[in-house]
């Protein structure tokens, strides 16, 4: 572990004669807590902590330093940072662009300005922070006149990377010392602060918005998660990874910053690619006394031997970037170590947060613990049986616990269900048992630790635990389905797919191009007989079913209800993309000389103003390339993704459907009243239970593919009396209309439920 260096030496750099495998690793030891203890003119004596069914409670008020000044003051002083990155020379623009796609950044409209200019001055406020906590504790002087030589000298003096200068440097002093004087007074509030990690990542939160964010998945550890897997992770002797610091949320002690705690773990190794992660990470280890081994790197790229001390546990919230987000190159890369790390066949699809699973095995040893904050997409997703056979293999998995919460995700502005996997590295797992733990309420307030340990089979006020042998586990399994076992019979239904047809909506190849409102016909005047009536989004169809006035009044408020779909082979306009790009002119013709001059000129259009159409693969290889899928209006529409409860409707209009909800279409055999009676079940609260079995989580929202509804168990209404066939259509009607009223439909509901139980 980090030796006691004194008041004068905080930091120590390590220069050991490991090969790192890039170059961009840096790493020291700032020991932080030891070491302030005795120069600290306050005495704090351990606190007595009050039970909350953990032993965890936090005994003290928090007070946050993120309110409207504070982001006033960030934000105003950004806008005399701005102006600079619009006049930048070549040299720094093409850094800045680096920079950017570090980041996640989108750049085609030109480089982000304001984001920019406002991470500059963030960055230099943690900077200048981080310097003053030095001075104070007298490891460094007064910050001079001449503040960029000052903080150059912080970083030779300290060897902390996270003093190393960026490109955010440059914009700042460029702009002027007058940008570093308008956050002077958050400084003074930041040192002071009893959160700081939950501070710096709430300020970075406010300053960026969750579009800027997202490309990386970047969202912020919720403070009493970050703790419940620290302190269940960490004991205190031990050193600490945390893979994707960020602003330390996972690692950075929730008490105090003047406490010192026995469970707190003595050294935290923390890593980030991102020099601004890396001082956020930094910057709130350091103010809350703890050891820490800052690394800039990207996790992905190093090994045991490139860290200071050995690992004794993990806590990790890796970026949730999606497959298709990661440089094709990289993904490659990444894909082939894991595989090899493994020994597993990995799909190319799989999200960077399961490489940062794969990889961390490298770095613990038998008896080590682990904690993951992860999407739960892996547990129906295809690219999840490698991840669950490599878990199965590799740990004894001592619980899943999945935030299912009826009121809002986990993360206050990331619309994404989350996941905790509790770990513990074992070859032995003969014996061992997992627990599915579902929370839907309350989820602050449980013995969170407790239950993972020794929860009991069954439901609870706040969710639900399944306890099932691990040996009994198999990847090819949808472990969603685990987190709440059915509690009737279901061996008297039948799979969807032998009643009923079901497809996907109609795939346009360019959403935008081939649907249009009213207001866009009128404009472009294409005739009625080239069109389809849609249905519109589900975002704006309510209740349980969809009839022509519905269509109407969409129609009349502007959504998109018609589809460009009764088109064969137009003359004027060439049959294939790769006739247009080779610049074929057989059989066009000018607008004004075909028999259909505003539709033709619509589809020429199209290629100019819609640059992505001729790039999508479906739009590619169909021929015309403006013929759009044949489908016949289905009876029933179900939406493809939703967050609030799986619901079908009755489709009483012609109306086509697209890509944002699959057609069921029942057996022939089946009449009018057996089709509602099949509604009535769908739309059950038994019907949604079985459903969310086989549905697949995607950005916290439920989500179908046919094969998956097709799998789904249903009432076969040809199976039951005709009189319970009666009473469930009647039901289903009165459901219906109770919907379209605004009305509680839970006592309709209720009675369906009571004539399925009898049934099953």
């Amino acid at each position: 572990m980090a030796t006691d260096l004194g008041p004068t030496n905080l930091l120590r750099r390590h220069t050991g004669d490991s090969d790192l495998r890039t170059p961009c690793i840096e790493s020291q030891t700032i020991p932080g807590v030891d070491d302030i203890a005795a120069e600290s003119p306050i005495t704090v004596e351990q606190p007595q902590y009050s039970s909350n069914g953990e032993g965890s409670a936090i005994p003290y008020q928090t007070c946050s330093i993120v309110d409207e000044e504070t982001i006033d003051t960030i934000t105003t002083t950004a806008e005399t940072v701005a102006p600079v990155i619009a006049d930048l020379p070549d040299p720094m623009r093409t850094r800045i662009e680096g920079w950017c796609d570090l980041h996640g950044f989108n750049t085609e409209g030109g480089l982000p300005e304001t984001t920019l200019a406002r991470q500059a001055v963030y960055y230099i406020l943690l900077k200048i922070t981080l310097y003053e906590w030095h001075h104070r504790y007298g490891h460094l002087p007064e910050l001079p006149e001449n503040m960029r030589d000052g903080l150059r000298t912080a970083g030779t003096q300290t060897g902390n990377p996270a003093f190393e200068e960026c490109v955010l440097d440059d914009l700042i002093w460029l702009a002027g010392e007058t940008a570093v004087e308008g956050v002077v007074e958050i400084r003074d509030r930041l040192l002071e602060s009893t959160q700081p990690a939950e501070d710096i990542g709430a300020l970075y939160e406010a300053i960026l918005s969750n579009e800027v964010r997202r490309p990386l998945g970047q969202f912020r550890t919720p403070p009493a998660i970050g703790k419940t897997m620290r302190t269940w992770a960490a004991n205190e002797d031990d050193t600490v990874l945390d893979p994707g610091v960020g602003a330390g949320g996972l690692s950075t002690p929730a008490h105090h910053p003047q406490w010192s705690v026995n469970t707190d773990p003595t050294y935290v190794s923390g890593i980030d690619r991102s020099p601004l992660s890396l001082l956020m990470g930094s910057t709130a280890l350091t103010l809350a006394r703890q050891s820490h081994d800052p690394h800039r790197a990207d996790f992905l790229s190093i090994s045991p031997e490139d860290l200071s001390e050995d690992v004794d546990s993990i806590v990790c919230n890796p970026p949730y970037t999606r497959h298709q987000a990661l440089p094709a190159d990289y993904k490659e890369s990444i894909n082939l170590q894991a595989e090899q790390e493994t020994g597993l066949e990995i799909s190319t699809a799989t999200p960077l947060y399961a490489y940062f699973i794969y990889h961390t095995r490298d770095f613990l040893t038998e008896g080590n613990w682990a904690a993951f904050l992860i999407p739960p997409n892996f547990l129906a997703a295809d690219y999840g049986d490698a991840l669950k056979q490599f878990l199965l293999a590799e740990f004894d998995i001592k619980a899943l616990l999945l935030f299912d919460l009826a009121d809002g995700p986990v993360f206050d502005d990331a619309l994404t269900t989350v996941l905790i996997a509790f770990l513990e590295v074992s070859d032995e797992t003969a014996e061992s048992e997992t627990r599915f733990i579902r929370v839907e309420d309350q989820w602050e307030k449980i013995p969170i630790q407790e239950i993972v340990r020794d929860g009991k089979q069954g439901r609870r006020d706040w969710g639900f635990v399944n306890c099932v042998p691990q040996e009994s586990l198999t990847p090819a399994e949808n472990w969603r389905s685990l987190f709440e076992p059915l509690d009737f019979d279901t061996s008297l239904l039948t799979p969807f797919s032998e009643i009923a047809e079901i497809h996907r909506g109609i795939m346009t190849g360019e959403n935008d191009f081939f649907r249009l409102s009213q207001a866009d016909i009128d404009e472009v005047r294409i005739k009625e007989r080239y069109l389809s009536q849609l249905a519109p989004s589900p975002r704006v169809v309510h209740g349980l079913d969809f009839r022509q006035e519905d269509w109407e009044r969409h129609r009349d408020n502007g959504e998109a209800v018609w589809l460009l779909y009764h088109l064969d082979a137009i003359d004027g306009v060439p049959r294939t993309i790769e006739a247009v790009e080779n610049g074929c002119s057989e059989g066009i013709l000018t607008p004004e000389a075909a028999s259909s001059p505003s539709l033709v000129a619509y589809l020429q259009s199209g290629l100019v103003e819609h640059p992505t159409l001729a790039s999508r693969y479906t739009i590619r290889t169909r021929s015309p390339w403006y013929r759009v899928d044949r489908r016949d209006p289905p009876p029933i529409l179900i939406p493809y993704m939703y967050r609030s409860g799986f619901r079908a409707l009755l489709n009483e209009t012609d109306a086509r459907y697209v890509n944002n909800y699959l057609g069921v279409y029942p057996d022939g055999s089946l009449s009018r009243t057996q089709v509602k009676a099949l509604l009535a079940y769908l739309n059950s609260s038994l019907a949604d239970k079985v459903v969310r079995r086989d549905a697949r989580l995607y950005g916290g929202m439920d989500k179908l593919e046919p094969g998956d509804l097709a799998d789904v168990p249903v009432l076969d209404p040809q199976s039951v009396t005709e009189e319970t066939v009666t009473a469930l259509a009647n039901q289903f009607d009165e459901l219906r209309e109770t919907a379209r009223r605004n009305g509680s439909c839970t006592a309709v509901v209720s009675r369906i439920d009571a004539i399925l139980e009898q049934e099953l």
